[in-house]
């Protein structure tokens, strides 16, 4: 795993994937990656697109006024006159995080690494996704 941190974009895959957010317009770049984690149907779920999922989330955290205090400048400037997402794609966005949580090669490694800091970061997403 290319990652440097527990943290949703200290990892080689989500920066890979923020070049896939700047190059989009709109919001289905986000949809995309979580439908891959939504729509896997029991397959087991590879770390890439878990930290896909991840980033997105955060994207999408960032969009409600609820961001990161850590979120790199290329998502601040993206997000920059986007629309708040719909309540339909913050529950995509809530399910498929909890699916990579439940059970995923994103989870199992971190689960390795016996420590929780990456759960306890997931955890903090999610309450930012919840908030009212």
């Amino acid at each position: 795993m290319g990652a440097w941190g527990h943290q949703s974009f200290e990892n080689d895959d989500a920066m890979d994937w923020l070049r896939k957010l700047e190059e989009s317009e709109g919001l289905s770049v986000l949809e995309s990656a979580f439908r891959r984690i939504s729509e896997a149907d029991g397959e087991y779920l590879e770390m890439p697109e878990c930290s896909n999922a991840i980033a997105a989330g955060e994207v999408v955290a960032a969009l409600l006024g609820r961001p990161f205090h850590k979120i790199p400048d290329r998502v601040s400037r993206w997000i920059e006159g986007k629309p708040k997402p719909s309540a339909s794609l913050v529950d995509l966005a809530k399910s498929s995080i909890q699916i990579v949580v439940n059970g995923s090669e994103l989870q199992e490694v971190w689960a390795d690494a016996g420590t929780d800091e990456w759960i306890n970061s997931v955890i903090d997403l999610q309450s930012r996704l919840s908030s009212a």
